[in-house]
């Protein structure tokens, strides 16, 4: 958040400012305007931080506050249109479509932005992330035995090997080149004292 602050000239104030004049506007029961103002803050913000703040906020106004999914929906697939590379709005989206009907997932919208995530221009690493938590999805909430094994191919096929060479990468020890060094000098450190 130091970066949405810093865009605001470092008044942090102002941020909260905004957002309190939103939720007034909603408990007034002028849900439009709330969103409205919302909506001016994502296009009057310059940084991909901030503007990525004030999307979440919008998106989570329409969908908790306004009760419209179709047009929360509708704001994410248009902001991933005009940004790709973005993951954190692939994200937003998958949740919208995890939560939005309240006794099961929509499990098409969910398969629908997964794959889009996978075709997208995303890193090579995101998409293996992705095709991971789909699997993992149509695993749990998925119906069509056909398109779990599918997914399922098509993991182990373009993406598992991306995971376990980045898995691998983590589990080795950070080289440190002064250990040495400091081994010696702690040494002569303690023999000193």
């Amino acid at each position: 958040s130091c970066g949405i602050n810093a865009e605001y000239g470092g008044m942090p104030g102002l941020i909260a400012v905004i957002l309190r004049r939103a939720g007034l506007e909603r408990r007034s029961g002028n849900i439009e305007q709330g969103g409205d103002i919302l909506k001016q803050a994502i296009e009057n913000c310059r940084g991909r931080e901030t503007r990525d703040f004030w999307i979440m906020k919008y998106v989570g106004y329409l969908q908790y506050s306004a009760k419209d999914i179709p047009a929360a929906r509708k704001f994410l697939q248009d902001q991933i249109e005009r940004n790709p590379r973005n993951k954190k709005l692939y994200v937003r989206l998958l949740d919208l479509e995890h939560s939005s009907d309240t006794n099961f997932p929509n499990t098409a919208g969910v398969v629908t932005v997964f794959n889009k995530a996978l075709t997208s221009s995303l890193t090579i690493e995101e998409k293996a992330g992705f095709s991971h938590r789909r699997l993992t999805f149509l695993e749990e909430f998925g119906d069509n035995v056909t398109a779990i094994i599918s997914a399922y191919d098509d993991h182990n096929k373009n993406w598992k090997t991306v995971l376990d060479e980045k898995k691998k990468e983590s589990s080795l020890p950070p080289r440190d080149y002064k250990r040495r060094d400091n081994y010696n000098h702690n040494r002569n450190y303690n023999r000193d004292r």
